[in-house]
């Protein structure tokens, strides 16, 4: 007996009860019973929260366009002398009497630095499409447990921080 195709979505055999429903739906005779649907995932970009489109580009992940246009910006700078060390999407661990409680990740880190080359400052960057609560909960313990200052850009103004360094 010749053993059923494979199911291009998922590398495996589909389920013998399974069977084709409309817009692509595939609703299995036992979860048609009690009317649940079991959808297809759609090939394409990635799309995060809030409807944001994430993208690859050079070995990073960029959650959205904004915080890839910065990183791009971040670079050309980085070119120019004027920033040094950049780093994408760095962690900072976050800990209550021995207890950890977080992961909080920055968009970008890097070196602010003068005209003959010497480190100034060191500056925490993220773009911020949406601020909830939880983020300037978690943005406040994150400042006071490493004693950073984190610059927070809009999405929509990352054109204007084309040329500025915080």
């Amino acid at each position: 007996m010749e053993s059923p195709p494979l199911d291009p979505s998922t590398d495996a055999a589909p389920s013998p009860d399974a069977t084709p429903s409309r817009a692509g739906r595939k609703t299995s005779a036992a979860a048609g019973r009690v009317g649940i649907t079991v959808r297809k995932k759609k090939p394409g970009p990635k799309k995060g929260k809030y409807n944001a489109k994430g993208e690859h580009y050079d070995g990073f992940w960029f959650a959205s366009q904004a915080e890839l246009k910065r990183y791009k910006q971040l670079r050309e700078l980085e070119a120019a002398g004027l920033i040094d060390t950049l780093r994408c999407q760095i962690p900072f661990r976050v800990a209550l009497n021995n207890q950890h409680m977080f992961n909080y990740i920055a968009d970008f880190e890097y070196r602010v630095l003068d005209e003959l080359g010497r480190e100034q400052r060191s500056v925490v960057e993220d773009v911020k499409g949406m601020v909830m609560p939880i983020y300037k909960l978690k943005r406040k313990m994150v400042e006071a447990m490493h004693g950073i200052k984190i610059i927070e850009i809009p999405a929509g103004e990352v054109d204007k921080w084309a040329t500025r360094i915080p």
